[in-house]
């Protein structure tokens, strides 16, 4: 099936390709906001199973609300909140009266009290903290533009406003800085997303708290502190490849617990990550059989990290500047996780294993290709470098950590299963079903946000390799390609609650260590988790992934922020109980 990526909101894009003569698309199952670009119909809800499906149409809902005309309907979706603008505060609690949140038929009764207006409401309201806080008039205005002026991509590939002809010449200050058309074409193609883009146009990098996701002091140190190096590289690294204008470019960064923080990052001070790493381009003639027969058999982090024991092929894997373009998907993927690696600190620019390069060899290499554990064991050992993956009482406050057995077991248990949530429970496609943690999903939040950037720097390199002309850009697999790299997937905290559930069971047994009652205990897991395929091979699964994250730990023993001490601990407790 052929897709294409929005360039910016997906309701600009479905809004326009809806409108289009040559309806390319017949109905939009989509938001509300849908509304807010004169789309008609919107399917709201879809059974497949029964062959049925509800939708909703702007004009009954104009009608409903008191027949509103188009433009006081679109003024009081935004009022309503979207991903445009926050929810008029006076809507969320009116301030008086106990504070009871107003539902949309007050809404609208406020709205109607201020003439169907918005800009009067706003005024009304000036006094109001919540109101004057946001600099809400103001926002309702950048809102407005936007939606009336979104950028699409038309029928003929060309990235633009929708109404060039009566767009402002400072929109650019609404909707950013226009980017070079062949990186609106990689966006389109889902080479990259549009997360780094944005920063680098609008510049402004927003830290936000995600839903779901605990507010806690290991979270917030996490995105101040620990990312900020994986951001500025895939940040300067994108910038590298294009106009000097980006490459000065100076990019605030806000969090969500601060509004007037003021760190920044500067680009024009930053040294050019390309150049680091251009010397990566290796075609598959240059690559000797016994790296040729590592990509045809193990996983690609491990086939790319392990093709660097071979200290011939390492002499002489540095490219001259005027090597050829790389033609093949296997050469590009292949080169673009080298250069991932490089930034990532696991090879140097002499292209050699570093200590953590060799930890996480040692480590990959002890996997069977079909266990499908490398990316869980490669964040795992992310996790480790950051300090984030340890046995620390991370959210004291928060429920659902192991309960039983002394303090040194749970604190066993608690490292243990928290290597488990790299993984994937194996379940029946019915949603997940079984005990629940808070603990745990705190701490996949924590997962999920670095895998996330690290998505975020591979696509940027994947990106920044093509911008560079270093590979035929003559070719139609942009969506392989982009599907080869690894981190696309996001994890669950499934597994992580099952071996929680099970170590956590033991202690309450008088001979915890012994065979039968292990066998005993992994049989409850039916009860437990009553639609995963297999408890006893989900708990063998997650005992591989802790084998591969030990032996990492072993060989790096040596490395700042790795307290062999607590790992050797737990790996000697689990081994009688596994």
């Amino acid at each position: 099936m052929h897709t294409s990526t929005s360039q910016a909101n997906y309701c600009f894009q479905l809004a326009y390709l809806e409108k289009d003569p040559h309806r390319f698309i017949d109905a939009v199952f989509g938001p509300a906001e849908l509304f807010l670009f004169d789309v008609e119909k919107i399917i709201t809800k879809m059974d497949t199973d029964l062959r049925h499906f509800n939708w909703v149409t702007k004009s009954l809902c104009q009608e409903e609300l008191g027949r509103l005309s188009n433009q006081q309907f679109a003024d009081l979706c935004l009022l309503l909140g979207s991903p445009f603008l926050p929810t008029f505060p006076p809507f969320e609690t009116p301030g008086y009266g106990g504070g009871k949140r107003v539902n949309i038929r007050d809404a609208v009764g406020m709205f109607n009290s201020a003439g169907r207006n918005a800009l009067a409401l706003c005024a009304q309201f000036e006094e109001d903290q919540r109101v004057h806080d946001l600099d809400y008039m103001d926002r309702f205005k950048r809102a407005f533009m936007t939606v009336k002026h979104h950028v699409i991509m038309d029928v003929d590939g060309k990235v633009g406003p929708l109404d060039p002809e009566n767009a402002s010449s400072d929109l650019h200050e609404l909707i950013g800085q226009r980017l070079p058309e062949e990186l609106y074409f990689y966006i389109s193609k889902g080479i990259l997303g549009s997360r780094i883009p944005n920063w680098l146009t609008s510049g402004e990098l927003l830290l936000t708290l995600p839903l779901g996701t605990e507010d806690t002091p290991v979270y917030r140190r996490l995105l101040t502190e620990n990312l900020p190096p994986i951001r500025t590289q895939a940040l300067c690294l994108l910038s590298n490849s294009l106009h000097r204008f980006y490459q000065t470019k100076v990019i605030n960064v806000r969090a969500w617990y601060d509004d007037k923080t003021d760190k920044s990052i500067h680009l024009k001070d930053l040294p050019s990550v390309k150049d680091t790493i251009s010397s990566w381009r290796l075609g598959s003639k240059q690559l000797p059989e016994s790296v040729q027969k590592f990509q045809e058999n193990y996983p690609l982090l491990t086939s790319c990290l392990s093709a660097l024991n071979d200290q011939g092929f390492v002499s002489k894997s540095s490219s001259p500047k005027d090597a050829a373009p790389l033609t093949t998907k296997q050469e590009i993927i292949s080169n673009v996780t080298w250069r991932f690696l490089q930034l990532r600190g696991y090879v140097d620019s002499k292209h050699q294993l570093t200590t953590w390069g060799k930890a996480l060899e040692t480590a990959l290499s002890s996997l069977k290709p079909s266990d499908n554990l490398e990316e869980p064991t490669f964040l795992a050992v992310e996790l480790v470098r950051l300090g984030i993956l340890s046995s620390k009482d991370w959210f004291p406050n928060i429920s659902g950590g192991p309960m039983r057995g002394s303090d040194e077991e749970q604190r066993n248990n608690l490292l243990i299963s928290r290597v488990a949530c790299f993984g994937k429970i194996q379940h029946k496609p019915i949603g997940y079903s079984g005990p629940l943690s808070r603990q745990l999903l705190s701490f996949r939040s924590l997962v999920s946000t670095v895998r996330s950037a690290l998505r975020d720097l591979i696509e940027v390199v994947l990106a920044s390799l093509l911008l560079s002309g270093d590979a035929n850009r003559d070719r139609d697999d942009w969506t392989d390609l982009s599907l080869s790299l690894p981190f696309i997937d996001d994890n669950d905290c499934g597994l992580a609650i099952a071996v929680r559930t099970y170590l956590d069971d033991l202690p309450q047994e008088p001979e915890p260590t012994t065979e039968a009652i292990r066998e005993e205990v992994r049989a409850k897991g039916k009860e437990w988790f009553q639609h995963s395929h297999s408890f006893s091979e989900n708990l063998d699964m997650s005992f591989q992934l802790w084998d591969a994250v030990f032996k990492a730990i072993q060989a790096a023993n040596k490395e700042p922020g790795v307290d062999i001490k607590v790992w050797n601990e737990a790996n000697q407790w689990l081994s009688s109980r596994r």
